[in-house]
């Protein structure tokens, strides 16, 4: 899928009613909408910047979607190479948490192109995050039982906050295989 962008020839939007802000959270709905499961719809500020009240109009409503559950399979990752988005982005979805009074993040690839999350991130959500990036990049797979492991906590916290950072959409379940003891666990990868 081609990253979405922001239209008009502006370099810096400030106004959340401009139409190229407003045509792109539509494009971006509507994207989120459509896909099949299994989709990462990339989005792209690369050259642009954003005030925060553009990124809460962007954003909030596609990451308030997915996190309700209304784009199941579906999954947003930001682009931003030039590293002058992040900041406004995280302010926005923090604000924007608090009053919708549902946390909304997303992952986020800037200047260095490490995936971070930019929003309302806790600790647990962040190591869960990290954990499943980790796994895949070693070649391990990530379940609950592994992280309990890990981090020496219970199954059942670990599935917990494995499914909480599901439902985020900044990890996915890919498969479910055979646990040890009997039953089937979940293997995650990370949105990025």
């Amino acid at each position: 899928m081609q990253p979405l962008r922001i239209g008009g020839s502006k370099e810096v939007y400030s106004a959340p009613d401009d139409p190229a802000v407003v045509q792109l959270r539509e494009s971006l709905l509507a994207c989120l909408r459509d896909a099949p499961d299994s989709t990462v719809v990339p989005l792209q500020f690369k050259g642009k910047v954003l005030a925060a009240s553009c990124h809460a109009v962007v954003l909030g409503p596609a990451l308030k979607g997915i996190s309700q559950g209304e784009y199941p399979g579906r999954y947003i990752v930001v682009y931003d190479p030039d590293g002058k988005n992040d900041w406004d982005a995280d302010a926005a979805l923090r604000k924007a948490s608090e009053d919708e009074g549902v946390k909304l993040l997303c992952v986020w690839l800037g200047r260095s192109g490490a995936p971070q999350l930019v929003g309302a991130v806790d600790a647990g959500v962040r190591e869960t995050y990290l954990f499943v990036l980790t796994c895949t990049r070693s070649g391990r797979s990530a379940t609950a039982r592994l992280l309990a492991e890990e981090q020496g906590i219970r199954i059942q916290a670990a599935s917990n906050r494995m499914s909480k950072a599901a439902s985020y959409g900044i990890i996915h379940a890919v498969r479910e295989e055979p646990a040890e003891g009997g039953g089937v666990q979940r293997v995650y990868i990370p949105v990025c």
